[in-house]
Parts: C-alpha cells; structure tokens; sequence
C-alpha cells in the first residue's frame, strides 16, 4: 500500500472516530440517570408532584416543554459545531488529496525528462533499441522531452510501426 494512501486511510478513520466519539457523548449526554440514593417509592412521589406543577402551570394539560426546548437547542448547537468541524476536517483532506495529486503528476514527467537527457546522449541505433522494449506511451512521453532532431534520429531507427505509433501519442500530447 502506497504511502499517500496510507495516510489517507488514518486521516479518514481518525475523523471517523472523533465524530463517532462526540455524537455517543452527546447522545449519552441527553440521558440524565436518577439519583442512586432515591427510593422508588419517593421517585413515584416526585415524579407526580412535577405533573401536578406543570399541570397547574399549564391548564390545558400540555407539557410546557421548556427543558426539552433547553436540551433541543443545546444538542443542535453541539451538532452544527460538529457539522462544521466536519466539513473543515473534509476540506483539509480534499486539500491534501489535491496537493499530493499534482506532486505524484510531477514525478514521472521529472523523471521522463532525466531519462530523455540521457537517450539524447546516446547514439540514435542505441537510444531505439532501448525504446523499443518500452510501452508505446512511454516511449513517446521520453522522446516527447528530447531535442527534435535527436528524437528524429531515433524515431527514423525504429522499427516504422513502432515509430508511427509513438509519433501518434506524441501528436496528442502537443
């Protein structure tokens, strides 16, 4: 596996579980456990003395709500700064995959221009036969980086169809 793509995956599960993390704490957050030292019978008590108040307090028999309005709004909070961290972490990520991209393009067209410097040096027969034994879209990417008269001299040592296809691939290039 590919060092780019390593990093890639310990990027994605690092954020995966950051995210994972925080929305369990905020679901387990929500859940308030009862006092330990209460008895289930003064549960009972307290539990049909908040009724009664929010009866009183709203006569129509509603719940008012308003803690569960209180909670609602923090909880929704918690998951648009979630939300954004999220889409922060994604733009980085996005960002980084683009910058090693255009590094991993750079590296081979690098290299094809150093290995066309050193054909150029070599006689035309030489510098064919090698270029020979290549893929056709190689080829053409190193003698597409050589001086145009080195490169006539080894496309006109080749084999023509060979050279033809080469020629092809070096007319779309350009």
């Amino acid at each position: 596996m590919k060092k780019d793509d390593m990093m890639k995956m310990i990027i994605f599960f690092s954020v995966t579980f950051i995210i994972i993390l925080t929305v369990m704490t905020l679901v387990v957050g929500s859940f308030r456990p009862a006092p330990a030292d209460v008895s289930s019978q003064e549960s009972a008590d307290s539990t049909a003395t908040q009724s009664d108040s929010l009866l009183s307090a709203n006569p129509d028999g509603g719940n008012t709500g308003v803690a569960g309005e209180t909670q609602s709004a923090d909880t929704e909070e918690k998951f648009d700064s979630l939300k954004t961290v999220l889409q922060e972490y994604k733009r980085k990520i996005q960002t980084q995959q683009k910058k090693q991209t255009g590094e991993t393009a750079q590296k081979p067209s690098t290299q094809a221009k150093q290995v066309a410097k050193i054909y150029e040096k070599m006689g035309a027969e030489d510098a064919a036969n090698i270029l020979a034994g290549l893929q056709i879209r190689e080829a053409a990417e190193i003698i597409s980086f050589m001086n145009k008269r080195q490169a006539a001299k080894i496309l006109a040592a080749m084999q023509p169809e060979k050279a033809v296809a080469i020629s092809k691939i070096i007319a779309h290039f350009n």
